[in-house]
């Protein structure tokens, strides 16, 4: 009885062990759990009712002991991208998960422009080994998708 006992208390301790490491999963900023870096500027595209405006995007991202957040947005271009004001910040960055290429959610998001429209909802993030970031998501009646913007200094996952 005292060996299954062992042996069962063994597996759960590798189990936890295995499981820990993208419960755990920390962002960084130029190698530190704390740090601010600035995502972009870079092309992002911001589309409402199906009609899309092409923007040049820059985003503040914040880690405080491996907890990131987005802290500011702002959009350059056209009139329509210099309108679009982000709100309700910080909008915040699930823990990455797997190795790699990381993936993770940006919650919360929400944006106006110019008094047209309101929109809200989650994107994806995917930061590559190199530290830069790309965006995509549905925010209800708008959806917003970036190319690949570079970090500085450069955030992981």
């Amino acid at each position: 009885m005292k060996a299954i006992k062992s042996l069962v208390m063994g597996s759960m301790i590798l189990a936890g062990t295995l499981g820990a490491s993208s419960a755990f999963a920390q962002w960084t900023v130029g190698g530190s759990s704390s740090g601010t870096s600035i995502v972009g500027p870079g092309p992002t595209n911001l589309s409402f009712l199906g009609i899309s405006y092409p923007c040049q995007g820059t985003f503040t991202v914040q880690a405080t002991a491996g907890v990131a957040e987005v802290t500011a947005a702002s959009f350059t271009g056209s009139s329509v991208c210099t309108s679009i004001k982000a709100n309700k910040l910080p909008w915040v960055i699930s823990a990455p998960s797997g190795s790699g290429p990381w993936t993770g959610t940006v919650s919360g998001i929400n944006v106006t422009a110019a008094g047209i429209f309101n929109c809200s909802g989650t994107a994806s993030i995917k930061v590559d080994t190199s530290g830069n970031a790309s965006f995509s998501g549905s925010l209800g009646v708008c959806a917003i998708s970036s190319g690949s913007l570079p970090s500085s200094p450069v955030v992981q996952g």
